[in-house]
This record gives structure tokens, sequence and C-alpha cells, in this order.
């Protein structure tokens, strides 16, 4: 039996909530990693759909390419002075370049980068140096 007098049960307390900048934390968190995550997918995209394109004329790819080509010819470039590409195809892509070499001569290229082998590939078509001015 119940004594209608006694007072009523103590209720269970409510769970403590966190702390409002625990919840802001945890917000600029998930943000952080959603945008770490979508610069990550579009490198990834942007690699694969690029996987089988040659790269432009004045890329690292082909300067260190021209680099192998000059060190096997002892040419010792100081500079590249400009770099224009002439054409680009799905095949090939045509390039002109104007070089400042160690003895302040000038030396003008024309290159092609093409696919070999599933590798990209460096050659120099045509070369034209100028005398010291």
């Amino acid at each position: 039996m119940t004594d209608q007098n006694s007072p009523p049960a103590p209720a269970a307390p409510e769970p403590a909530k966190p702390p409002a900048r625990n919840r802001i934390l945890h917000w600029v968190r998930i943000v952080i990693a959603v945008v770490i995550l979508g610069n990550f997918a579009i490198y990834a995209i942007n690699k694969f759909v690029t996987r089988n394109d040659l790269s432009g004329c004045d890329s690292e790819e082909a300067k260190n390419g021209l680099s192998d080509v000059f060190t096997s010819k002892s040419v010792q470039a100081k500079r590249y002075n400009e770099i224009k590409t002439v054409s680009t195809s799905k095949e090939e892509v045509l390039c002109t370049a104007s070089l400042t070499l160690e003895d302040e001569s000038i030396l003008e290229i024309d290159y092609r980068l093409y696919f070999e082998n599933k590798g990209q590939m460096v050659q120099i078509t045509a070369a034209r140096e100028k005398p010291k001015a």
C-alpha cells in the first residue's frame, strides 16, 4: 500500500548535454574531413581522366626529358628563356623553346612529346644555336 502523503519518487536525472564548444569542435572536424576527402577525390578523378594525356611543353616531365637529352649530348643549359606550344594532338605535342647555355649563347630547339611503350618520350627535332650577342 502506498501512502498518499509520501513525497513522489525522485525523477531520474536528465543526461548531461555536452558543452556547446564540444559540439562546434565536432562539426568543425566533420567539415575539415569532408573538405580533405573532396580534394582527394577531385585529385584522383583528375589523375584517372588525364592518365593517357601528354604533358605540356613547359611541364616538369618535358623539362626533365630535355635535360636527359642535353646531358647525353654534353650540352649544359643554364635556363629556359621561352617555351611555346606549336600544336597539340592526342598522339603528340609539338613545342619550341629558347634556352641560354652556360657560355651565354642561345639555343633554339623544336621538340615533340609522344607516347612510346606506355611512357612519355621527348625527341628534339631541330636545334639552332645563335652566337653570343
